[in-house]
């Protein structure tokens, strides 16, 4: 075996190597991405955000003295415990318990 027939014997392998990569590369990201949105949704397990926070009327109705209130993404003025003024959620923001900021005076 010369030199030449060894060089184009590697060349040939590291490319079927390069073509066998791009066909299992998309299978595994692919593979990869299912897998992780599976996990992130087992963890709600399909309970509406509501449930796992609690709502804010039901936090009022608890709570009839509060003025403003909080669930760490949105802040409430409230007038009574039927009617408040919300901020809007930001995107990435994740909810928490409701909590009062501000008792009525």
């Amino acid at each position: 075996m010369t030199i030449g027939t060894t060089s184009r014997s590697i060349i040939r392998n590291v490319g079927e190597l390069i073509k066998k990569r791009r066909a299992v590369l998309p299978v595994v990201w692919v593979s990869l991405g299912v897998a992780g949105a599976m996990a992130v949704a087992s963890l709600f397990d399909g309970i509406p955000a509501a449930a796992r926070t609690g709502s804010l009327k039901e936090f009022l109705t608890a709570n009839p003295n509060c003025a403003e209130a909080t669930d760490q993404c949105r802040s409430c003025v409230i007038f009574d415990t039927s009617k408040a003024s919300c901020s809007v959620i930001g995107i990435a923001c994740q909810p928490q318990s409701w909590s009062c900021r501000e008792p009525r005076r």
